[in-house]
């Protein structure tokens, strides 16, 4: 039997998809933490660490601002907080690469600071689940929670990771 070149090319294209299908469902579970933090150069990271000052506002004014944004996104998504850390998930729909496919990144926010009028080396940390590079988009979702506040503050002083 002959197999012309239309058939076998909606096969093959039939089989990515469903791999692609398997592997998505597999591998972005969006409560599960993201993977290692990892730069392949300095314009290719996965992650993005940087640091606020908030120094006319304690930290759990902060923290409870950044989970006040996250309530009124449609894109973030609270997880869980403690006295000194936030935890969100941040969901990213594809435009083109596959259109209408879920990317994920969690978004954390820790606070060391004793001092109850301001809050200092607030250390927020972005990080992609999938792919090595996330053009810059893990510094714009720690932006838009920080700017989202309304709230005075420094920074970002850039740690680690965020594409230059």
């Amino acid at each position: 039997m002959r197999v012309d070149s239309y058939t076998r090319n909606v096969f093959l294209i039939s089989i990515c998809f469903l791999g692609f299908l398997v592997f998505s469902c597999a591998e972005h579970n969006p409560n599960t933490l993201a993977t290692v933090p990892n730069c392949v150069s300095p314009f290719c990271c996965n992650y993005c660490n940087v640091t606020y000052d908030f120094t006319e506002n304690s930290c759990s004014q902060v923290l409870q601002s950044l989970i006040e944004v996250a309530n009124e996104s449609e894109y973030f998504t609270y997880q869980n907080s403690t006295s000194d850390y936030v935890y969100f998930v941040h969901t990213t729909i594809s435009d083109c690469c596959p259109p209408g496919y879920n990317y994920y990144e969690d978004v954390t926010f820790n606070t060391t600071s004793t001092d109850s009028t301001s809050c200092t080396d607030v250390v927020g940390f972005s990080i992609s689940r999938s792919g090595t590079c996330d053009l810059g988009n893990d510094l714009v979702n720690i932006e838009k929670l920080v700017n989202g506040t309304g709230l005075h503050y420094t920074g970002p002083q850039h740690n680690s990771g965020c594409e230059k």
